[in-house]
């Protein structure tokens, strides 16, 4: 059962610019160090960060703390480079307060713009 849905659209050419200015904590405060270290470029850290704002779209309604670290919202990719959400600790305790065990996450890039889109969901488990 879809519990949530969230959607984000952010400007490539403002992550470049964050980019440009290397004293800026923007990065070190928004992405864990595993996204730092697959990510380099701003169409990446824009696709990334709207990830971030959609699964907190998500879950965000579904709990009490209405505000948590962006860096618990992982954003990493699988072998066929497909993002996938990092379950940490501390996402898997907001998911349980949501009711949520799932998370589904889709990002796409066109021109200036990234996109992403996310789906909290409670499985239906089979009673039998």
């Amino acid at each position: 059962m879809v519990k949530g849905i969230g959607t984000d659209i952010a400007a490539i050419p403002r992550f470049q610019r964050l980019l440009d200015k290397p004293e800026t904590s923007f990065f070190a405060k928004t992405f864990s160090e595993r996204e730092r270290a697959i990510g380099h470029t701003a169409s990446f850290f824009a696709g990334r960060f709207a990830a971030k704002e959609a699964v907190f779209k998500a879950l965000g309604p579904l709990t009490e703390n209405k505000s948590f670290d962006w860096r618990i919202i992982e954003t990493l990719r699988n072998e066929d480079g497909s993002p996938y959400i990092f379950l940490s600790e501390e996402l898997s305790s907001i998911m349980k307060e949501a009711e949520v065990d799932t998370l589904h996450i889709s990002i796409s890039h066109e021109k200036d713009y990234a996109v992403a889109f996310a789906i909290a969901e409670k499985r239906q488990h089979d009673s039998h």
